[in-house]
């Protein structure tokens, strides 16, 4: 029993480490803004929460996404902007923010439970191996195989991690932009005129970036810390 206690402890003393490095740095770009014209680009943020989904779980994510939309929430009433008080309502500063995990951990695990069902030998090669006579054979196909299958894993796995951040970012752009059409539509701030002009300003200036510097950095970024603090764990495991 003591073996497994000591396994789990070190298994929540790395999910603290990460979480931990995670939130510095959603608090670190909140102090030290990227401003890309009128608008502050979230999506260093927004990076942070996709990779505590994807790489710690949904628990994790959507609290990550939380603490992400508690620290956007009091930046709008503390350093205020030309949109500040469009993001004093939590529907439009925090409930995206805790979607943006969700979503990305969803589309990830969704992925990756489905590759990995294919990956799985059917009931007939099962009992076949099992059998004592085909031990031999499975084991010298099995040495042939390994090497493919771990080429195709990470690719795939890249490609899981890139869909899953293109979720998680487009539900940010979707849901912060929705929300304030919403409750602020034809409302004028700063002399920015909250309508469809400003909406597709916002996407070919704002979103596009966001989901390009996203799609791209994120999926080594998880791959990086998977190795370095998940190496023994399986992708069950730690999805």
């Amino acid at each position: 029993m003591k073996p497994n206690r000591k396994r789990n402890d070190i298994s929540r003393s790395k999910r603290i480490t990460v979480n931990a490095f995670l939130a510095a740095l959603i608090l670190s770009f909140a102090v030290f803004p990227v401003a890309f014209g009128p608008l502050q680009l979230a999506v260093l943020q927004i990076i942070a929460v996709i990779v505590a989904a994807e790489l710690l779980g949904l628990k994790n994510g959507a609290a990550m996404g939380l603490f992400f939309g508690l620290v956007s929430l009091i930046t709008a009433i503390a350093r205020p902007n030309i949109l500040s008080q469009a993001f004093y309502n939590p529907l439009v500063s925090v409930l995206p923010r805790i979607l943006i995990g969700v979503n990305a951990y969803a589309v990830t695990h969704a992925l990756l439970r489905t590759a990995k069902r294919k990956d799985q030998p059917s009931p007939l090669v099962e009992r076949a191996r099992s059998l004592s006579e085909l031990k031999a054979q499975c084991a010298s196909a099995e040495t042939v195989l390994a090497p493919q299958k771990v080429s195709r894993r990470i690719p795939f796995r890249t490609f899981a991690y890139a869909i899953g951040a293109a979720a998680g970012v487009l539900t940010n752009t979707v849901l912060v932009l929705g929300m304030i059409m919403v409750f602020h539509y034809g409302k004028t701030f700063g002399g920015l005129l909250i309508g469809w002009e400003w909406i597709a300003a916002t996407i070919v200036t704002n979103s596009i970036l966001e989901l390009a510097v996203t799609v791209v950095v994120t999926p080594p970024i998880v791959l990086t810390l998977k190795m370095l603090f998940f190496r023994e764990k399986t992708e069950t495991e730690t999805l």
